[in-house]
């Protein structure tokens, strides 16, 4: 038996299927790699035409990557972005405790966060309104979790907003005065008409006692 294991005729299949089987391990696995490829490329040309600023996270919120509106609008590159984790990037201008909060919420308790207001003075871009909205995307066996985390910039619309509501006030306020001048006249002329009134009631009741003063003489003078 021993002698018969120890026959390179054997020795040689054995490595041939060996062989075989990692080749075709190897075949699978390099498969996977290319769908996997194939599927980053694909989700990254769609964040590419994503027109608002747009981040790709690992589980541990490491950069894997941001879209070209990311960059733009906060004036970085992606070398100094990509694997990097999310609170160092631009000298730790993302190190925001409402972000940790709620990006801790969406790693330990939600799937998602939907128009989270943040405001904060980033070191590049100045103070800004952001609108946060985040996605947990469950891992499969092809691919790890990963985080969707878009950005809006709601600075300028918030101001407008602000400016319509202030404009309305101060419109409200004349409006508001105008009529309280309008109420004011209306009451003065109220007064007046009640005093003409009392002073027309007054005289009538005079000319009534006259009249009977004068009857009362005329049946004297008979």
């Amino acid at each position: 038996m021993d002698k018969a294991n120890k026959n390179p005729n054997n020795e040689i299949k054995l490595l041939r299927k060996r062989i075989a089987v990692l080749e075709k391990l190897n075949a699978h696995y390099k498969d996977m790699e290319n769908k996997i490829s194939e599927a980053r490329a694909y989700a990254e040309n769609i964040v590419s035409t994503v027109t608002q600023p747009l981040i790709i996270m690992n589980g541990d919120l490491r950069v894997i990557s941001a879209n070209h509106s990311f960059y733009k609008t906060f004036k970085v590159n992606p070398k100094e972005t990509e694997n990097k984790f999310i609170y160092d990037l631009g000298n730790r201008q993302w190190d925001i405790p409402q972000l940790r909060r709620s990006l801790k919420e969406i790693i330990t308790k939600k799937n998602t966060i939907d128009d989270y207001e943040i405001e904060h003075k980033f070191e590049t871009i100045g103070r800004k309104i952001m609108l946060l909205n985040a996605r947990r995307i469950p891992p499969t066996p092809a691919r790890a979790r990963i985080i969707l985390l878009a950005i809006e910039d709601i600075t300028e619309r918030q101001k407008t907003q602000k400016e319509i509501t202030v404009n309305l006030e101060k419109r409200v306020k004349i409006r508001t005065k105008q009529l309280d001048a309008v109420n004011i006249k209306l009451q003065e002329k109220i007064s007046e008409l009640e005093i003409f009134n009392k002073a027309a009631i007054n005289r009538e009741l005079k000319m009534i006692k006259l009249e009977a003063e004068i009857k009362m003489l005329r049946k004297k003078i008979k």
